[in-house]
């Protein structure tokens, strides 16, 4: 998905906040902050991520 905004610059704040928030609706499921994520591995079509602490 490209980001909008000027190619000839890096991207401004609130244009990666938009693409972010358009991008997290676009995948259609819950995003998760503040976490630390200790694995990902392949799992059939996707993947399965581990979370320190688990959860």
């Amino acid at each position: 998905m490209p980001i909008g905004g000027d190619p000839d610059r890096y991207p401004h704040r609130d244009e990666v906040v938009a693409y972010l928030t358009a991008y997290a609706a676009r995948l259609q499921t819950d995003i998760h902050t503040g976490r630390r994520v200790s694995a990902v591995r392949a799992d059939g079509a996707g993947f399965t991520v581990e979370l320190e602490g688990g959860g």
